[in-house]
């Protein structure tokens, strides 16, 4: 059985999963695709971690969005601070593909 703790903690993530979302969605400077592509990455975000690895070709899927504008959003997500990109150039993961880590910047929504 989890700890009240980690109910806790859990419950905060959420919250703030959900905040970063409205915030994304509320930017009228951001364009949309750059708004689906951020979202579809928090998305996959889950406790206990905090991270999420999606490759960028199934962000593309996901989004209805050619891998080249997966990969401008994720540029301009992170330099505009709503995404940390953890980079993991040539390292594969289990699937044989590098992929990196993302997570959200908590920062963009205060």
């Amino acid at each position: 059985m989890a700890k009240s703790g980690e109910d806790d903690e859990a419950r905060r993530f959420y919250s703030n999963r959900l905040l970063w979302m409205q915030a994304i969605l509320a930017d009228r400077a951001m364009p949309e695709r750059y708004k689906l592509v951020g979202i579809s990455i928090v998305l996959r975000i889950n406790p206990p971690s905090f991270l999420s690895y999606p490759e960028m070709a199934t962000i593309a899927l996901d989004t209805a969005v050619s891998k080249n504008t997966v990969i401008r959003a994720t540029k301009y997500l992170e330099e505009k601070g709503w995404l940390y990109v953890h980079r993991y150039g040539n390292k594969a993961n289990s699937t044989g593909r590098a992929s990196n880590r993302y997570s959200m910047q908590l920062s963009a929504i205060r």
